[in-house]
């Protein structure tokens, strides 16, 4: 029976010692998940390289930048794009797009279509309050309570298996988010 004792009391040591370190492992995420931002890198997703992540809202401005990079090793130079928007979930009723989004290249103003361009394609676009701008198209009146966002990005910028691209975005909601995303670096990640 003491044998037992013991192995069943090293066995909560060693998972205790495990939820410990997974906790601290992922404490730093779980922070960043009650800050006004989010970040992620783009992965392959079917025949685009996309992503998304959802973080809850604070304020104004809203932003967003994002980076699609072409690997360099890849032999065939091929066109790049990339386009972040962000939709938001109010407390009541269906999601909301406000037309919040960057694009790089930007689409003609008259045809909608994107001219090609080579090489590493980012955007960066920030919108101040819908109430007090004018940068919003808005289909819907804006939502009083905004629960939360979340901020998608992809290109669908051709590549080769063999040469994976790279990318990344962010998005945030007020100006000390968007500090706190300069302060570790990732908008100079990406190219701002």
């Amino acid at each position: 029976m003491l044998g037992t004792h013991t192995g069943a009391a090293a066995r909560a040591w060693i998972a205790a010692g495990i939820v410990c370190c997974l906790g601290l492992a992922w404490a730093p995420m779980a922070s960043a998940h009650d800050a006004a931002n989010c970040a992620a890198f783009l992965h392959e997703d079917g025949a685009s390289y996309a992503n998304s992540c959802t973080f809850p809202f604070q304020g104004y401005p809203i932003g967003m930048a994002a980076k699609y990079e072409p690997n360099a090793l890849d032999p065939v130079t091929r066109p790049s794009s990339i386009h972040a928007e962000v939709t938001l979930h109010p407390a009541f009723g269906p999601d909301q797009s406000l037309s919040m989004e960057c694009y790089d290249p930007a689409p003609d103003p008259d045809t909608g279509i994107q001219p090609a361009k080579y090489g590493t394609t980012k955007c960066l676009q920030e919108y101040n309050s819908p109430q007090t701008d004018q940068q919003f198209t808005l289909v819907e009146p804006i939502p009083t309570e905004i629960v939360s966002m979340t901020c998608a990005a992809h290109s669908h910028a051709l590549y080769s298996r063999n040469y994976a691209p790279g990318g990344e975005f962010a998005c945030w909601s007020t100006v000390e988010a968007r500090q706190d995303l300069e302060d570790d670096g990732i908008l100079g990640e990406i190219g701002y």
